[in-house]
């Protein structure tokens, strides 16, 4: 564990590096668990970690193994870097992320209340209208009522799906990784689309 070359920038905050464990370079009084360092020496390969030290700060350490003449490693090339700022902004970000997605749910809220109560009306009416055409016989015009709303009842159907869709666009789950079936996913696309492509 102990510091044997430090650069410019080390030296200027800790003078006796070269004299401490590499741990109290962190702020540590014992070795770090896992330390990264013995990761390195022991797989050969680079090891890296992230640790919060003293004062708040989030450190990134890369630890690379540095092979001796023989090919034997006991020696690694550790980089240690300030993310304090990456992880601040990270957190911003989410908080930002979750303050867009409350107001998203916020909208589609009040969007699905006043749209679904006339859709459902227009539903209701397109209904009654289908049944009261079907006894009649006398009406020149009866099928081309039909299907008129019949397409009333679709189009209300549609609406009914994007609100639907938008609500739950608000309300996303946790991000797990799941099977997807991507027929289903295509289908669902395109009758969201399809109206626009026509």
């Amino acid at each position: 564990h102990k510091v044997l070359l430090q650069n410019n920038a080390l030296q200027s905050l800790y003078p006796q590096g070269l004299e401490l464990p590499c741990y109290t370079l962190l702020g540590r009084k014992t070795a770090c668990e896992p330390c990264i360092s013995m990761e390195a020496i022991e797989s050969g390969r680079d090891s890296s970690n992230e640790v919060e030290l003293p004062g708040g700060i989030s450190c990134s350490i890369h630890s690379f193994p540095l092979a001796n003449p023989d090919g034997t490693i006991t020696n690694v090339m550790e980089v240690i870097r300030d993310i304090t700022i990456n992880k601040k902004m990270e957190s911003r970000i989410q908080l930002l992320e979750s303050q867009k997605m409350a107001a998203i749910r916020h909208l589609s809220s009040g969007i699905a209340h006043y749209i679904n109560n006339p859709l459902s009306r227009i539903n209701m009416s397109a209904d009654v209208l289908l049944k009261g055409i079907e006894g009649t016989k006398e009406c020149v015009h009866s099928e081309e009522l039909k299907n008129h709303l019949t397409e009333v009842k679709e189009l209300a159907r549609r609406c009914d799906t994007v609100m639907k869709d938008l609500l739950g666009i608000s309300e996303l789950p946790r991000p797990e990784k799941l099977p997807v079936y991507i027929g289903k996913a295509v289908e669902h696309v395109l009758s969201v689309v399809a109206p626009q492509l026509k």
